[in-house]
């Protein structure tokens, strides 16, 4: 086995290991709202839609994975919060017959800067449902 192909499966399963214990986190910024960390967020930090992110870009999103806690849980006064509304499309599969639906979603993005990282940890919640983790990002300061 390539070493870079076992450095990434280890990163992948100490990031799902983090991500699995987490479950779900009280939000000051949401009132105390829980926000809940499914498969859909997992999924989404390894693909975006169908497509596979980039090996590199699964990485960086794995070692961020650490800090999503924190970043939810205890925002600074520093911390950049950033609302947007669009429409998502989600596949059902209802009684075999597979459709798409067009649904209201709001997003949220905490951005905060922890040691030489800022941190952009994405909120989403769909038609009315609870909040959920879908996405984390970052860049590393120089």
């Amino acid at each position: 086995m390539p070493q870079g192909l076992n450095f990434y499966k280890k990163e992948k399963n100490r990031a799902r290991l983090i991500y699995k214990k987490i479950g779900s986190v009280t939000c000051p910024v949401f009132n105390g709202e829980l926000i809940y960390f499914n498969s859909k967020g997992f999924n989404h930090l390894i693909r975006k839609g169908r497509m596979v992110r980039p090996i590199k870009e699964q990485i960086i999103r794995f070692f961020l994975i650490r800090f999503v806690k924190r970043v939810i849980q205890k925002p600074v006064n520093r911390t950049i919060i950033e609302f947007e509304q669009r429409f998502v499309i989600e596949r059902i599969n209802k009684f075999g017959n597979k459709k798409s639906l067009k649904k209201p979603a709001k997003f949220w993005t905490i951005h905060q800067t922890i040691g030489n990282f800022l941190v952009k940890v994405v909120i989403i919640q769909v038609a009315g449902r609870r909040k959920e983790f879908l996405s984390v990002m970052g860049e590393k300061f120089e």
